[in-house]
């Protein structure tokens, strides 16, 4: 079976087009109820996980530097932070169950976006799974990896630089396993009932001989990607100038970022302003996704 990438992303198109209410308008309804309680938050309270990561750098050991992240943000911080995190997850899923219902022709309503929570539990433990079955296989190809490329050192013939490709393939072989899964939550949206692991398995059978179809479809999105990253840089290059351009003149870049990240408030603002842009690319690359679903279960549709 062919799947035409051009087909099925004018397709997605037709659908934003055609969805009520208005793909950007549930988008930005959709982007306000997962990114604007973090941004929020962000104004009063610090994420343990970027505490952390900053303890890192530091160069603290990961046992003390985790103990200390979460003694300086407390238990406050870590259970908003995790709330946030699983009202996140169980929003994608209704956003994106809204998505494949508006390209299958179906008429959305508001209230799509909260389907989720009524399968809540499975629908975290399906992230959940998916992650961890992804971090044991990724390990588990390291640690092969790791146990070929010390036999192969150890026999002298070759030197460190020639057991790179045997890494290369480890986790290129990883990641072609964990492309298996990424059907996983549109599955679960057709058959809640049939339970997470029966999720999992059909998408590894949809997926099957397609992993480089979808690679190739997901790559051609790069583009788009890069535009908003593009726009992202420019917002916040103009936030350096605008707050930290004394440091700027004196060469003092890392000290221009640390001028725009004691503005908690600056910095939702530059979000906020890319939200336009990705009102249009979300659904975009979201439908586009449900079309490419659709055409492995039922086949491409003319």
């Amino acid at each position: 079976m062919n799947i035409h990438r051009l087909t099925l992303k004018a397709q997605a198109r037709q659908a934003m087009a055609a969805a009520r209410p208005g793909a950007r308008r549930m988008t930005l309804f959709y982007l306000l109820l997962t990114s604007g309680p973090s941004l929020l938050v962000s104004l009063f309270l610090t994420n343990p996980l970027t505490e952390l990561a900053q303890l890192l750098q530091a160069g603290l050991d990961a046992p003390r530097a985790i103990l200390l992240a979460l003694s300086n943000t407390g238990a406050v911080s870590l259970f908003v932070h995790v709330f946030l995190l699983l009202l996140t997850v169980v929003l994608d899923f209704g956003y994106e169950l809204w998505c494949l219902g508006t390209t299958r022709g179906g008429v959305g309503e508001w209230p799509d976006l909260s389907a989720g929570f009524s399968m809540a539990g499975r629908v975290v433990l399906l992230r959940l799974a998916v992650l961890l079955y992804s971090f044991i296989l990724y390990m588990s190809c390291l640690m092969v990896a790791m146990l070929i490329s010390g036999v192969v050192l150890m026999s002298g013939t070759v030197g460190v630089l020639a057991v790179l490709p045997i890494f290369a393939a480890a986790i290129g072989f990883a990641l072609w396993r964990i492309l298996h899964y990424t059907q996983a939550s549109f599955c679960l949206m057709d058959h809640p009932d049939d339970g997470v692991f029966h999720a999992m398995a059909e998408s590894r059978d949809l997926m099957r001989g397609h992993g480089k179809e979808y690679i190739f479809f997901l790559l051609s999105f790069l583009g788009w990607s890069a535009l908003g990253l593009a726009i992202q840089f420019a917002i916040d290059a103009a936030l350096m100038l605008v707050f930290g351009g004394p440091s700027l003149l004196a060469g003092d870049l890392s000290g221009a970022m640390a001028a725009v990240e004691a503005h908690p408030a600056i910095q939702a603002a530059a979000c906020l302003l890319c939200w336009p842009y990705y009102a249009w690319l979300t659904p975009y690359q979201t439908m586009s996704l449900c079309r490419f679903y659709d055409a492995l279960r039922h086949g491409p549709q003319q």
